[in-house]
């Protein structure tokens, strides 16, 4: 494992000598050695993992994750994998995967997000809408814009609220 992992992050090393293999025997060694490392791990302990924006995973990343998905039903571990809904997997089919999806925010989670972003310090109505109306209820979004519109200095901090320092 130590020879195969040096070789594949393009390690020179005398320690371990150069294992001579296929590009493909490679790839299934490095996926292999992966789920044993795993495996290895949850013997001293459970182990969770998390896998985010899997919807961009490449080719290679992908077979090593499946020979995971496969084997983690057998390991005291909890995979967590978040992706897009364009993202098709066959992994929804096993005993030992449940898939959850995640709606859009409510416009009061929304209006909450953009609130803790403002510092606990209330929007004015006509921005808030516009906040809620562009990101269509997506957290990360909700945050960004509202990040953005407090930078771009419109809003004015009167007390304890923002207001408008011109037209929105």
């Amino acid at each position: 494992a130590p020879a195969l992992l040096a070789g594949l992050l393009g390690l020179q090393t005398d320690r371990y000598p150069t294992i001579e293999m296929g590009p493909q025997r490679r790839k299934q060694q490095a996926a292999e050695m992966l789920v044993e490392r795993i495996a290895h791990l949850g013997e001293k302990q459970p182990v969770v993992l998390l896998f985010e924006d899997i919807h961009w995973i490449d080719p290679s990343s992908l077979e090593a994750l499946d020979a995971l998905v496969n084997r983690i039903g057998d390991l005291p571990s909890l995979a967590i994998l978040t992706y897009r809904p364009e993202f098709t997997s066959h992994w929804t089919g096993y005993d030992h995967v449940t898939a959850h999806s995640l709606n859009r925010l409510a416009r009061g989670d929304a209006s909450a997000i953009a609130t803790r972003v403002a510092g606990g310090k209330p929007l004015p109505d006509e921005v808030l809408d516009r906040i809620i109306l562009h990101t269509d209820g997506v957290p990360l979004f909700v945050e960004e814009l509202t990040k953005t519109i407090l930078e771009a200095e419109i809003l004015q901090l009167r007390g304890d609220r923002y207001v408008l320092a011109g037209p929105l």
